[in-house]
């Protein structure tokens, strides 16, 4: 069995992460000087970062989860067992890839607009959910 790297299959998660960039440099003159990066359960901004460390979270983040989450599988001292299930790893990577940037979008968002939309983040938690609930049975124990 080889598990080769297929580019396709990594074009969702490298397109992401180069939309995050662009995204970065569009919002970052209509930024203020502090933007909120992470809220309470009410939806008030409870930690400030500046604008530039604001953005650069994510954009390390997103990349740093990709990596790690690609590559995982080949650390694993049971590795013959998670490579038979390689693919729904792979899938388990792309939610969280999605979901984390769905987040920075949040957050862009809110903070150029200066109020964020909890309803929102709420659906996005609950499909990510739904979705690893889907996923994580199929991986190997």
């Amino acid at each position: 069995m080889a598990n080769k790297w297929n580019w396709r299959r990594d074009i969702i998660p490298i397109w992401l992460i180069v939309v995050a960039i662009c995204l970065a440099i569009h919002y970052y003159p209509r930024l203020p000087a502090t933007i909120p990066i992470h809220y309470n359960i009410e939806g008030i901004p409870d930690r400030y970062a500046g604008k530039l460390q604001g953005i650069l979270i994510f954009l390390v983040l997103l990349p740093a989860l990709y990596l790690l989450l690609t590559f995982v599988p080949f650390v694993d001292p049971f590795k013959h067992r998670a490579l038979r299930r390689y693919k729904v790893f792979l899938v388990i990577r792309d939610i969280c890839l999605v979901f984390f940037f769905y987040i920075y979008v949040l957050i862009l968002i809110s903070a150029a607009a200066g109020r964020l939309h909890t309803t929102a983040i709420q659906v996005g938690i609950g499909l990510l959910f739904v979705l690893l609930g889907n996923y994580l049975p199929k991986l190997p124990r």
